[in-house]
């Protein structure tokens, strides 16, 4: 796509609602939002709103898999975000922004849309029959508006092809924002796998993982090592389904429809038992509760295929390599999607 400098942002509006390897070094923040922004390089960058709302960039391949759905759910339930772009990454770009229609339909809440750059096809397992793929501008663009209008972190559920486009065109701004990914994996792979291996979101763009990594900007990597089995079950989910709130009846109509209709890669568990695997609702507990995980700093790099490796040439980033406060995340999450608003 070529850039549009105008961005063209559209906002829809449906609801009410608004280390090296020698030395290893270990870091559990409360919060990464703790550290605050440089604003004195960014005089017109508003600070965080005293109601204590965090603003966050989403970049999304929803649509395929049903994680990236529940993610955003939560993201919209938890009442901690303020969401202040949607991007949408690889395939069927505009299938993609209608199912975010969507689902910010079902939930009653507006927020600001970006168009990612049509990559491949998709599964299309969700029925977008009615609604308009929103006419919005470039994702990186759009992410540097949000950034300038006091977005502190971009969380990156997919693919990198769109953060890649916006680090490479904004690197003043790596001192403004963090970028928290679901992807990578260090050393444990998919469920049932010994070691590690090319998690999806990296294999299918190592080019645009490699230089998000080396881009100079603040980078954690959440990775199939803390993803790979994060799935609500028993009681929990069935709380969920008998108490859920607005936010968790879109996120469970989304995956009956999934269920039933999609055809890739994915592991589908038990409909009435089981959320599936949660892989990108992980880096939102990240930014929530940090002191959850265990978060290593390390160099690391990713070839080619999409391995990404610890190595001493790698680029500096934080990895999430440890989970101890799973069961407590688990009990959250649960939580957040039976509370009612106040």
């Amino acid at each position: 796509m070529s850039p549009d400098r105008n961005c063209g942002l559209c906002t829809v509006h449906y609801g009410l609602r608004k280390s090296s390897p020698a030395r290893e070094t270990r870091d559990r923040p409360s919060s990464i939002f703790h550290s605050p922004i440089p604003y004195s390089l960014f005089p017109n960058l508003p600070k965080m709103r005293a109601s204590g709302y965090k603003k966050i960039i989403i970049d999304t391949d929803l649509g395929d898999d049903i994680d990236d759905i529940f993610a955003l759910a939560f993201a919209f339930a938890s009442r901690a975000f303020e969401v202040g772009l949607i991007s949408v990454c690889w395939g069927d770009i505009d299938y993609k922004l209608k199912t975010a229609a969507r689902l910010l339909a079902e939930t009653g809440v507006s927020a600001p849309f970006a168009r990612g750059r049509q990559i491949a096809g998709s599964n299309t397992p969700h029925d977008v029959s009615g609604y308009a793929a929103p006419d919005c501008g470039n994702a990186a663009d759009g992410i540097a508006r949000a950034v300038g209008e006091g977005a502190r972190a971009v969380v990156s559920i997919g693919p990198l092809t769109n953060i890649a486009d916006f680090v490479s065109r904004y690197p003043a701004l790596k001192n403004a924002c963090r970028i928290v990914w679901m992807g990578g994996s260090l050393r444990r792979g998919y469920i049932g796998q010994t070691g590690p291996t090319n998690e999806f979101n990296a294999a299918m763009d190592p080019v645009s993982a490699a230089a998000v990594m080396r881009s100079g900007f603040d980078v954690a990597l959440a990775p199939l090592d803390v993803c790979r089995d994060f799935i609500v079950d028993g009681e929990r989910f069935a709380r969920i389904r008998r108490d859920g709130n607005p936010f968790a009846r879109a996120a469970l109509n989304f995956y009956a429809e999934w269920h039933r209709n999609y055809r890739g890669g994915a592991l589908k568990y038990p409909e009435r038992e089981s959320s599936g695997i949660l892989y990108d609702l992980v880096p939102f507990l990240y930014l929530l509760r940090g002191e959850w995980f265990g978060v290593e700093t390390m160099r690391v790099a990713c070839d080619g295929k999409g391995f990404t490796r610890e190595t001493p040439d790698g680029a500096t980033v934080k990895v999430l390599t440890s989970f101890p406060g799973k069961e407590r995340a688990l009990d959250f999450v649960a939580d957040v999607f039976t509370r009612r608003s106040n």
